[in-house]
């Protein structure tokens, strides 16, 4: 899905079928407001709005997103999420994936592509398994230790700006048990 699209699915007052300019528009301003807040974003993670990126935007309006850790530092949201039952926010992806499908008669009936590591990090792996019962997953394979450390940057780039006591040490003992929880739970749904 691409980024203006994550960032507004449904077309805005006003907006002709077929023409999402506006939606487009706002997309690069808010990436160039993101930009302006965290400089460094774009060396980690490039927002483009007419380019294709995570779902993770959709999933983040149910509320079990690993995306809030990122945004608000909170210990024991992340071991929280793994005991949450995650089968209605995937629920909400797929009828936003069919949203978006719907208005765009182009992609009716053609399978999707997700790729966001929140399906590792949120601990939803069975509950998307169970949402969409005939998808596929597939697992990349990346040094752990590159992973984590891109993973600490860009959480420190977004929370420590806005925060008086970050502690760049603890983020990183935080995010080797986040993606520790991610890998057995991952290995778990992967026996049945």
């Amino acid at each position: 899905t691409k980024w203006w699209e994550l960032l507004n699915p449904l077309p805005m007052p006003g907006e002709k079928p077929g023409d999402p300019t506006p939606r487009i528009e706002y997309a690069k301003a808010t990436a160039q407001a993101m930009y302006d807040a965290w400089p460094d974003m774009k060396s980690m993670h490039q927002i483009e709005p007419e380019r294709y990126d995570e779902e993770v935007q959709l999933i983040e309006r149910s509320l079990l997103c690993i995306m809030w850790p990122f945004y608000f530092f909170i210990r024991n949201n992340v071991p929280w999420m793994f005991q949450q039952d995650h089968t209605k926010a995937y629920d909400e992806l797929k009828l936003w994936l069919q949203v978006l499908q719907h208005q765009d008669p182009a992609r009716r009936k053609r399978k999707w592509m997700l790729k966001s590591p929140h399906h590792l990090l949120g601990g939803g792996f069975e509950h998307a398994l169970r949402s969409v019962p005939d998808a596929k997953m597939m697992m990349t394979h990346r040094a752990i230790e590159d992973v984590i450390s891109s993973f600490c940057s860009l959480q420190s780039e977004q929370l420590k700006p806005f925060s008086t006591t970050f502690d760049q040490k603890k983020m990183g003992k935080y995010g080797i048990a986040w993606f520790t929880m991610g890998i057995r739970k991952m290995m778990d749904v992967r026996k049945t």
